[in-house]
């Protein structure tokens, strides 16, 4: 609560974010703490499984996360990689998440760095052997999806794996009984 609420009374940091994303990037940690928004906490065991596919086991595996809804998502990604040897980008065009990111990064945390760009304007400099993005195509119109899925996939090593997960449902059902979930999720949270 505390983390949250210095990042809530001063976010000094929201002037570099688009004019779309900063409420989100405000809020989105705190329901993500208090159990309403989850990402790799939902699938741990698919994000190992992809892991065992690639079969490295003599190096650091090179990955990167496309879109960050803060430090919450890539605590929740780290936690699902527990004793695994990575090294981890996290790329996203607004520096609100990423600030968090960099901020929340504790000693013994792999090595981890942030980018800030636009994912269709960003060329990376190496490949990757797992590239993931978490409710990240719905951002995207139509027509600019398969346009983000082919870089994506392009990102990636010869035998890299990409593991994308989106909701496939009407955005408006995500937010039905919204105020019921997050009381009921607060109340649990104590």
């Amino acid at each position: 609560t505390n983390w949250h609420s210095e990042w809530l009374v001063s976010p000094s940091d929201l002037h570099s974010c688009h004019d779309d994303c900063d409420t989100y990037h405000l809020l989105a940690p705190v329901l993500h703490s208090v159990g309403y928004f989850l990402s790799y906490e939902r699938y741990p065991a698919c994000v190992q499984a992809a892991w065992k596919m690639l079969g490295v086991w003599d190096r650091p595996v090179e990955v990167l996360i496309v879109g960050a809804e803060s430090e919450e998502s890539i605590a929740a990604f780290l936690h699902a990689t527990e004793g695994l040897s990575l090294r981890l980008d996290v790329l996203d065009r607004c520096a609100t998440p990423l600030n968090r990111v960099a901020a929340a990064l504790e000693f013994g945390d792999p090595l981890t760095r942030t980018i800030q760009a636009d994912v269709l304007h960003y060329i990376p400099d190496r490949g990757y052997d797992l590239v993931l993005a978490d409710s990240f195509l719905k951002q995207f119109p139509v027509a600019t999806k398969p346009i983000v899925a082919k870089w994506l996939a392009s990102s990636l090593k010869p035998g890299g794996v990409l593991l994308i997960r989106e909701y496939l449902g009407v955005h408006r059902r995500l937010l039905a009984g919204f105020w019921d979930q997050l009381e009921g999720c607060l109340h649990a949270a104590g």
